[in-house]
């Protein structure tokens, strides 16, 4: 089992050098804002990846890790003025600014294409290197990038998906990591349940992890 399961996480690693911004089992973003270790994700690993903004305008894009098995690792990122910087960065109203991103820009936005998304947790914690993020699950229908076909759906429909994020700012770079993992049964529907203890405290340690990866220039 163990040499099976080497073999595997070596072609993975083989497979990753042809992806995008990917050298030696290490993504770099298109304008050089951060590096990271691709995630160990499984079968079928693609990157999906913008950014390279013109010369002089501020930094700006998004990558997204996910396999044919609905993991999905993603960040975005975009450089804010100083200004707002200052009022994501600390102070006492800082995690009701990060709130109120997500409830009045973020949800929004995310609702004109997944109609129906919703929040279902949402709380402040620091990271270990003091950052204030805001951590948040949302249930977004047809969310999912898995694709299903059934009697209802002949030509496929996409899985609906549970994704925690974590909104943050780390110097001049307001992030949104995201995480999901969709190999779970579809609900089909079903009211949106609150997750569990142990479901948000395995978010927030995959989400953590997943920055403290992150090396920014």
């Amino acid at each position: 089992m163990v040499r099976r399961s080497a073999i595997l996480v070596l072609a993975l690693c083989v497979a990753c050098e042809s992806l995008n911004g990917v050298r030696d089992g290490t993504y770099t973003s298109p304008d050089g804002a951060f590096s990271m270790p691709v995630p160990r994700l499984s079968a079928g690993l693609a990157i999906e990846n913008g950014g390279a903004p013109p010369a002089g305008s501020a930094r700006k894009g998004y990558v997204s890790f996910h396999d044919d098995f609905g993991h999905v690792r993603s960040i975005t990122y975009e450089q804010v003025a100083p200004e707002l910087a200052a009022v994501f960065a600390g102070g006492e109203h800082a995690d009701e600014s990060l709130s109120a991103f997500l409830r009045e820009k973020f949800l929004p936005q995310l609702a004109q294409r997944s109609p129906g998304a919703c929040i279902t947790h949402e709380s402040t914690l620091q990271l270990k290197d003091g950052t204030r993020a805001l951590f948040a699950v949302l249930e977004i229908p047809g969310g999912s990038p898995m694709v299903v076909a059934d009697e209802q759906h002949p030509d496929g429909r996409r899985l609906d998906t549970t994704r925690a994020h974590l909104f943050l700012l780390h110097g001049d770079l307001f992030l949104t990591l995201s995480a999901a993992d969709d190999l779970a049964p579809d609900a089909g529907g079903a009211a949106h349940p609150a997750p569990s203890a142990e479901d948000l405290e395995r978010w927030k340690n995959v989400l953590a992890q997943l920055y403290a990866s992150m090396r920014f220039s």
